[in-house]
């Protein structure tokens, strides 16, 4: 997944700037990534979401934040619909790059037979 978001500064005017994100997988982990541009090479920034947490705000339905092991990025998108894909989309992301990957699980179905424990 990839687009346009803003992400809000981390310096003292705490406005928001546009940035070019984008979910990149490698290696059976997620990362995301911004850039200043579309189609740029080199990424502005970067980081695993291995034990990442994602979360919507309370006051604002195109506002989502994400928690990274590197730091927290308050993200504001173009519509509450975009918004609700992203978040869906990284959540997937993390329980993928955390080893929780929501997947039929095989229950295991070697018990013994009850004339088996009786010997």
């Amino acid at each position: 997944m990839e687009g346009w978001l803003e992400k809000k500064s981390t310096n003292c005017t705490k406005s928001f700037q546009s940035r070019y994100f984008k979910l990149v997988k490698s290696s059976g982990t997620y990362s995301i990534q911004y850039f200043h541009t579309k189609g740029a090479e080199n990424h502005r920034f970067s980081c695993t979401l291995k034990g990442a947490k994602v979360r919507t705000s309370d006051s604002n339905d195109t506002v989502f934040f994400l928690d990274t092991n590197a730091r927290e990025f308050e993200i504001r998108t173009e519509s509450a619909t975009v918004c609700k894909n992203w978040i869906a989309k990284l959540k997937m992301a993390i329980d993928e790059s955390s080893g929780k990957r929501k997947e039929n699980k095989k229950v295991n179905k070697t018990s013994a037979s009850p004339s088996a424990k009786k010997r």
